[in-house]
């Protein structure tokens, strides 16, 4: 049987559920964990699409859709492509990843305000 039920629905109506257990000290603790995560599910769930990231990784680098991004990083740490270079390109990229990772990112509303 197959419910049309959203996986982004789901994990909210879960966490909110941990939310109400009355529970303490380290049970309490890792309640809230738990409920971070399920946030974390419902809003990478919600974001729009990565293929635009994962077309900019592939473009650069020339790797396959999969191993790019890590490709990046490498020609980054390797000093075969300049961070700072790129910084400007992969800012799209790194406020929707911050939306998602950590809404509550104290410069994250600052900065998508500050972009033209």
């Amino acid at each position: 049987m197959r419910s049309d039920i959203d996986i982004a629905d789901l994990a909210e109506a879960v966490a909110a559920f941990i939310g109400e257990l009355p529970l303490k000290g380290r049970q309490a603790f890792h309640a809230k964990v738990a409920q971070n995560a399920l946030a974390i599910v419902a809003r990478e769930h919600r974001a729009p699409d990565l293929a635009d990231e994962r077309a900019f990784y592939v473009e650069r680098t020339g790797a396959d859709p999969a191993h790019a991004r890590a490709a990046f990083c490498r020609r980054i740490r390797d000093g075969s492509l300049k961070g700072e270079d790129v910084l400007a390109e992969l800012e799209p990229f790194i406020l929707a990843r911050l939306a998602v990772d950590n809404p509550k990112f104290p410069t994250l509303a600052r900065l998508k305000e500050a972009r033209p």
